[in-house]
């Protein structure tokens, strides 16, 4: 894939892992088990957020600050109901990402404080192509190669992207046929031999994962009410990561260029 870092699968529990998502819940679909097997491991777990979510509730009656007041509550108590209390916003509005200044050097301090052994975020496609997602994908690339050239992180530091495979997407297709992955956009989906991280929760994961995504209730209610519980709670159980290619850190090199960092 590239030469930045090794190409093989990862085949144990991470001691460090950091997680940078778009908005609240990004985290708790593409990432819980991982999490939890990271602290029940030993290790630790940090969440970036870069927004509050305030655009992203169904509540007309609500002005946005209030809606990120429930979602940055709804968020912190997700993550205590994973174990996790390294949360951090980047104080991004929601919505605005892609237009506002990118926070590469909060990152890159975030990436040096903790120097995490594993770093996930979205793929370029952002998994559901929201502007949101693609923007925190280029941002956390570039902070990653800025903090491996300073030195900031240990040599077997790696970047994964949270990934649709072959297989997740042909078991979606197969049960929810009248239902897309995504509502903002197909994502792209990567063949199953490029998988380097797959998690597939056991029966006490899952309970625990649904748990950690019903604190969204503002996220999880409607859903829920369309799809049922068992369905709706099935629909993102695995979590699959890929290795950026070459190409993709090209263009987050060209990101730090651009910004002359």
């Amino acid at each position: 894939m590239t030469a930045d870092q090794p190409t093989e699968a990862v085949t144990r529990i991470p001691a460090s892992v950091l997680g940078v998502f778009a908005h609240p819940d990004d985290e708790t679909y593409l990432t819980a088990t991982l999490m939890l097997r990271t602290l029940r491991a030993g290790g630790t777990a940090t969440l970036v957020t870069a927004t509050r979510g305030e655009v992203g509730a169904p509540h007309p009656e609500l002005s946005s600050e209030e809606i990120a007041v429930i979602r940055e509550r709804e968020l912190r108590e997700a993550m205590a109901r994973l174990g996790v209390d390294d949360v951090n916003f980047l104080d991004r509005i929601d919505g605005e990402c892609a237009e506002s200044d990118p926070p590469i050097a909060r990152l890159v301090d975030l990436l040096a404080s903790r120097r995490p052994e594993l770093i996930v975020t979205f793929g370029p496609d952002g998994i559901s192509r929201h502007s949101d997602h693609v923007a925190v994908s280029r941002w956390t690339s570039a902070a990653w190669l800025r903090a491996r050239e300073q030195g900031l992180l240990s040599g077997n530091s790696r970047l994964l992207y949270a990934t649709v495979s072959e297989t997740f997407a042909a078991r979606h297709f197969a049960d929810y046929p009248d239902f897309p992955l995504t509502l903002q956009g197909e994502p792209a989906i990567t063949a199953d031999a490029d998988i380097v991280l797959d998690i597939e929760p056991t029966a006490e994961e899952f309970a625990i994962k649904k748990a950690v995504l019903s604190a969204h209730e503002t996220q999880t209610r409607g859903p829920v009410e369309l799809l049922g519980e068992d369905r709706y709670y099935d629909w993102w159980r695995s979590e699959t990561f890929r290795e950026p290619t070459a190409a993709e850190l090209d263009a987050a090199r060209g990101v730090r260029s651009h910004l002359g960092v």
